[in-house]
């Protein structure tokens, strides 16, 4: 069954004080198992003479065939299947996401290495493990590769892709990434789509929060043929983050996102860091925002910094920095969506953050208007 099956079967056996053992270790060309052995061709012959489908072969191609995937059953060919582990034994699978692969950007996501973590969690997809039981026709893993989640992967015969491409997507699915965006700036983004329709869209969310336009995917004369779209122009502040990819429709299959790196000069709405010295306030990022949003400053020369938040009717809801700081950039975060004095909760609409600088010679200011959703 799937990652989620077996996790639910986990829980319930030591919820109850039932010991288990699982099995097995390894399996032939599998997504069930911790490891997967890769099937030989002369295995294969064997199991096709087997089900009726290929001529006997003699003894001597028998016996070497058998020994051949004897071999192939060494840990060192398998393929590690690190979700099956994660599902059995890790205690906040249900809870909580993890990084399944590095993702830094500028750089290439593969789709297929969306995070560890439950259905709901780290995915949704409308089909994610069995409970109809032998016979029932139900499929989690409609290509039956790579991954035992509900998230469908096949191989991939694009030849400018990755191995495999997500496929079988219907409405309303979606895949989370753990990122690292490594430099601020604005990005071009590619995705490597293919589709026999153009009924297909989606749309990229950063820590909840909508990084693109919704996407619409043309018809690229089938299923196998790749097909690249490119947004451009897109605000990517530097730091961790979570990336969503969400299906609004389905009737598409998708290899990967590229990130490009194509400035990182100052653009209204982003953090970026301009190439010209002297005193700037960026536009907080993200915005609108919900549980945070960050600022970045630049001073030309060393000052007393007051930089504050205030409320739409002029009343102080937090100080961010009110101290001497020494010329270059800097950068805060406000996340304590509370009022300073009273503690109460702040509630939806317009804020403004202001930063005042003074040296012995010189005064600086600016105010930059911002939107708070609960």
């Amino acid at each position: 069954n799937s990652n989620p099956w077996f996790c639910d079967s986990v829980r319930l056996l030591e919820t109850n004080d039932i010991g288990w053992c699982w099995w097995t270790h390894k399996k032939i060309e599998t997504i069930t198992s911790p490891y997967s052995s890769p099937i030989s061709d002369n295995y294969q012959s064997v199991l096709d003479y087997w089900n009726g489908t290929y001529p006997k072969p003699s003894v001597e191609f028998a016996k070497n065939a058998l020994f051949e995937m004897a071999e192939n059953l060494q840990l060192n060919k398998c393929d590690f299947r690190p979700g099956v582990l994660d599902a059995l034994f890790r205690s906040d699978y249900n809870s909580k996401f993890l990084p399944f692969k590095e993702h830094h950007l500028p750089g290439t996501i593969n789709c297929v290495d969306y995070d560890f973590g439950n259905f709901g969690v780290a995915y949704f997809d409308k089909d994610y493990q069995q409970t109809g039981g032998f016979g029932s026709g139900e499929q989690w893993n409609k290509g039956w590769k790579y991954r035992n989640d509900g998230v469908d992967i096949e191989l991939c015969d694009d030849a400018e892709g990755s191995e495999y491409n997500v496929g079988w997507i219907e409405n309303g699915e979606w895949l989370l990434y753990s990122v690292m965006v490594d430099k601020t700036g604005q990005y071009d983004i590619e995705f490597r789509v293919s589709s026999p329709s153009n009924n297909g869209k989606l749309q990229l969310f950063l820590n909840n929060t909508a990084l693109t336009n919704i996407v619409s995917v043309p018809n690229t004369g089938g299923w196998k043929n790749w097909q690249t779209i490119t947004l451009k122009d897109i605000s990517l502040a530097a730091g961790n983050s979570g990336l969503k990819l969400l299906f609004l429709t389905g009737g598409l299959n998708i290899n990967y996102l590229r990130f490009i790196l194509k400035s990182s000069s100052v653009k209204e709405g982003s953090l970026f860091e301009p190439v010209q010295e002297g005193f700037f306030l960026t536009q907080n990022y993200p915005n609108p925002f919900n549980n945070e949003t960050k600022f970045s400053y630049h001073l030309p020369e060393d000052c007393f910094v007051s930089f504050k938040i205030f409320n739409s009717s002029g009343q102080i809801v937090t100080t961010l920095a009110n101290d001497f700081q020494n010329a270059g950039w800097h950068r805060a975060a406000w996340n304590n969506m509370v009022e300073e004095n009273s503690g109460g909760e702040l509630s939806s609409g317009f804020y403004f953050c202001k930063i005042e600088a003074s040296s012995n010679n010189s005064r600086y200011s600016d105010l930059k208007k911002m939107l708070y959703l609960k």
